[in-house]
């Protein structure tokens, strides 16, 4: 059964007002980076979801840009931190998703204290492969995000 929540209520306010950046000296691209390299907060409707999660199947459904992709990385973490030696496939359903949420996973996921290797999967690219290159991957890497 789907969580859906009013997160509404749960959301501060989260604008930015442009002018900071130039009054404080500090720019957009510094704040990114510091950003990505910082642990993020669960707010506590993403708490509820990641709780819900941990302990049976479950299917999150929050509008766009309010943090789906966050639980699925603390879930990710704390199942690879339990079985270091499972491989997490994590579906998504188009190219340029892979893409971003490998780089997702990649800056805001940690596993033992690093960040997690991320396999790229394309049913085109993976088409040539032979069981030594799948058994290469599964020894190297720990996410593997595709495309059904």
């Amino acid at each position: 059964m789907p969580l859906n929540f009013d997160s509404s209520k749960d959301l501060p306010d989260l604008r930015v007002n442009p002018h900071f950046y130039t009054k404080t000296g500090t720019s957009i691209h510094e704040v990114f980076i510091a950003m990505s390299s910082t642990k993020l907060s669960l707010r506590p409707h993403q708490e509820k979801c990641l709780s819900h999660a941990k302990e049976r199947n479950t299917i999150v459904s929050l509008p766009t840009g309010e943090g789906k992709t966050l639980i699925a990385t603390r879930l990710i973490e704390h199942y690879l931190t339990l079985y270091p030696n499972k491989r997490v496939i994590f579906l998504v359903p188009t190219r340029p998703l892979v893409e971003q949420q490998s780089r997702y996973c990649v800056d805001h996921c940690v596993v033992n204290g690093n960040a997690p290797l991320v396999q790229k999967v394309f049913g085109d690219e993976q088409t040539g492969w032979h069981q030594k290159e799948w058994n290469d991957a599964m020894g190297q890497y720990q996410i593997f995000l595709g495309i059904p």
